[in-house]
């Protein structure tokens, strides 16, 4: 199924977010391969349905921090599944305690 989203979608990256704590509003984003991680994570927080006193962080499969000015095409290239996605584990932080 990848294979075929990155076919017709040549210029973007299938991400998928998980979390064991949170139930997420939207998993799936197609995001553009020059997007930042900065980018991409203030393009999904929306979609999280976190409390103002909620931050959160991004995790690769392989439990690693992604830097936030590396392109998802980077990351896609070091982290991506066998299957062909990207995934992304999010866990979620407090802010004031």
């Amino acid at each position: 199924m990848s294979q075929k989203i990155r076919e017709i979608y040549k210029g973007a990256v299938p991400v998928i977010l998980k979390s064991r704590t949170q139930i997420l509003r939207k998993t799936k984003f197609l995001t553009p391969k020059e997007m930042t991680m900065s980018e991409f994570e203030f393009h999904v927080k929306p979609h999280l349905g976190l409390q103002p006193t909620e931050s959160y962080t991004l995790f690769t499969e392989r439990n690693t921090i992604p830097s936030k000015s590396m392109m998802i095409q980077e990351i896609d290239e070091k982290y991506k599944n066998k299957d062909g996605y990207l995934y992304f584990n999010l866990e979620k932080e407090n802010y004031f305690g």
